[in-house]
């Protein structure tokens, strides 16, 4: 039980230090639904990456700010949405 409590804190310290989530949903998952989340609750920014006809619950759509088909436009999104106050590096 103790392992699953520190890594539950520890994915929990990671949304806390991070910006953008960015999730890779190839199946569903009670954790990454949990993490999605928690992360949409703290302002985080939530980009959700599906394959192309996925069935993605509405609750995992409504609590994500945009829906990508490919990691790699995701990716290209985040870079281009800037941070304040980051610099290169960071």
């Amino acid at each position: 039980m103790d392992g699953m409590i520190d890594m539950v804190e520890n994915d929990k310290a990671d949304i806390d230090a991070c910006d953008v989530v960015l999730v890779n949903f190839v199946k569903p998952s009670v954790g990454t639904s949990m993490e999605v989340l928690y992360a949409w609750e703290r302002g985080k920014k939530v980009i959700l990456v599906a394959p192309q006809n996925t069935i993605i619950s509405p609750w995992l759509v409504y609590h994500s700010h945009h829906l990508f088909h490919r990691v790699e436009d995701a990716v290209t999104h985040i870079n281009r949405m800037g941070f304040e106050g980051m610099t290169e590096g960071d």
